[in-house]
């Protein structure tokens, strides 16, 4: 299933394997996590032995319309744009994928040949660039849910 990251001025929907190379690449290069706040409407549940289920607040990956904070989002912008020269402009990764997606209004989805070795810059090169720098326009205009 596709993350759709959301906020009130905008939106980016991506693969689940675009997620988390992107998670990836900004925590290779700096980004540390808050953690994320609770959706709204979530109640902690009590487990067999009588103790009580806190929200796991390092949940980036579920789609249950948890929030990342603004300060969290900046931080997560900070480090996405200061990768984006590092991604190159050209498809760097074109010789590795073995079946690709046209979708209106998103780069290709691509999907590189099982058991191929890339880094994320190679995965986010060429036109799929344009995912990272949606995710940058999004988390610089503050806190945003995971659906």
């Amino acid at each position: 299933m596709p993350r759709t990251l959301v906020n009130d001025t905008s939106s980016v929907s991506m693969t689940n394997l675009e997620y988390t190379e992107l998670m990836r690449m900004i925590y290779r290069a700096g980004w540390r996590p808050e953690g994320t706040v609770a959706p709204e409407g979530w109640r902690p549940k009590r487990r067999k032995d009588g103790t009580v289920r806190k929200w796991p607040r390092m949940n980036y990956f579920s789609r249950m319309g948890q929030s990342v904070t603004e300060s969290d989002a900046q931080a997560m912008a900070d480090v996405a744009e200061s990768v984006l020269p590092d991604i190159p402009d050209f498809d760097a990764l074109g010789h590795k994928i073995y079946q690709t997606i046209d979708m209106p209004d998103r780069a290709p989805i691509r999907f590189p040949r099982p058991g191929s070795k890339y880094n994320s810059f190679e995965f986010f090169s060429g036109e799929s660039r344009k995912i990272v720098e949606r995710f940058v326009h999004l988390t610089r205009t503050g806190s945003f849910q995971i659906q």
